[in-house]
């Protein structure tokens, strides 16, 4: 059985987070077109302003989870080189 390391198992939290947010958001817009009392072009302005919130929200989730696993890369490097150290 494979053995997942702390970190590992935080960047798989937070991409099943990412994933949890953008279906929330969808089902909300969703939802939010098909019972709101608004004209067409409001709807459409309330569609826009959600998909741009949506991005923002992927592409903060996602620099979270990318910084996440640069700092599990570096632990990585840092390591094996103590461990290089150790050998010589």
């Amino acid at each position: 059985m494979k053995r997942i390391n702390h970190q590992h198992a935080l960047l798989i939290v937070g991409s099943l987070i990412v994933g949890g947010v953008v279906l929330g958001m969808l089902v909300g817009a969703v939802s939010g077109v098909l019972f709101a009392p608004q004209s067409g072009e409001e709807t459409r302005e309330h569609l826009r302003k959600q998909a741009d919130d949506i991005g923002e929200s992927i592409r903060d989730k996602g620099q979270d989870i990318l910084n996440a696993g640069k700092r599990q890369i570096s632990t990585a490097l840092q390591h094996g080189r103590e461990e290089v150290k150790k050998a010589s």
